[in-house]
């Protein structure tokens, strides 16, 4: 069996520690939620870029036709960007065939900073059992290694972010030998949250109301973390909901350090 660890900022993660292993990065309030849903809906490829000076740099390598510019500062849409960081934003009819060049305060900041992790994936509940499956093949080597990175909010801790992490603990940690001690934490976290919810390992066997009741509860906790009350000031309620969305989509988002491209190469 392998190990299994959450790092709760991205500079709580030691580079050292993620060479060789999987990264995971989440971000459920906005951009993994964002860009899986981009990528399910057919977008080509997104660009992940540190600032805004990059995102407009990255963008004249493209005819206009063939790329947006998206992301968000301080929550909202970037003056000039096509679309901001809402999940509703990146429609099928939109971005199929496109490539959207990305930026946000916190997400792609992150993905940026796991750059020395042999393999990076996205990961939010709307991807959470492709994700788990994918990683769980990870762990089933005796030395592999999975490195859960929380992006958080404006440099602190966020709750929607160890509430996932901890979801992915506490559905993997029988795989796992190893854990640290902040993979504990969070899982605590999650389980205190959700007494109860142990259906949360099976989510396929629910029928559509509980599955549906489960979402609703989880959006509710969400909007009690500093980045849920910053999507209802900015009026982005829907956001939250999309976000707590359970197993909304298929695919598990990889992210090339190298060019900075986030794929979707197969749904699992």
């Amino acid at each position: 069996m392998g190990s299994l660890y959450v790092h709760l900022l991205p500079r709580l993660a030691d580079p050292a520690l993620l060479a060789g292993g999987v990264a995971v990065v989440v971000d459920v309030l906005r951009a993994t939620t964002t860009i899986s849903h981009a990528l399910s809906n057919g977008a080509s490829e997104v660009i992940a870029c540190l600032e805004v000076e990059d995102a407009l740099s990255a963008a004249k390598a493209f005819a206009p036709g063939e790329r947006f510019l998206g992301g968000e500062r301080g929550g909202a849409r970037i003056e000039g960007f096509d679309f901001g960081n809402s999940p509703g934003e990146y429609s099928r009819d939109v971005v199929a065939g496109k490539s959207v060049i990305f930026t946000t305060t916190n997400g792609t900041r992150a993905m940026l900073e796991c750059r020395s992790a042999a393999r990076v994936v996205l990961g939010a509940f709307v991807n959470a059992s492709a994700l788990c499956r994918e990683l769980a093949l990870t762990l089933s080597h005796q030395h592999g290694v999975v490195n859960v990175v929380c992006a958080g909010t404006g440099g602190e801790v966020s709750l929607e972010d160890t509430l996932f992490a901890g979801s992915v603990v506490d559905r993997l940690a029988p795989l796992a030998s190893e854990a640290n001690d902040s993979a504990r934490l969070a899982a605590a976290a999650w389980r205190q949250a959700f007494a109860g919810f142990a259906r949360w390992r099976t989510p396929g066997d629910l029928s559509p109301e509980a599955r549906q009741a489960d979402c609703h509860a989880l959006g509710q906790l969400l909007r009690e973390g500093r980045g849920g009350r910053n999507c209802l000031r900015l009026g982005l309620g829907a956001d939250i909901d999309t976000a707590a969305t359970i197993d909304a989509l298929n695919l598990v988002p990889e992210f090339e350090a190298a060019t900075r491209r986030i794929t979707a190469p197969r749904d699992v």
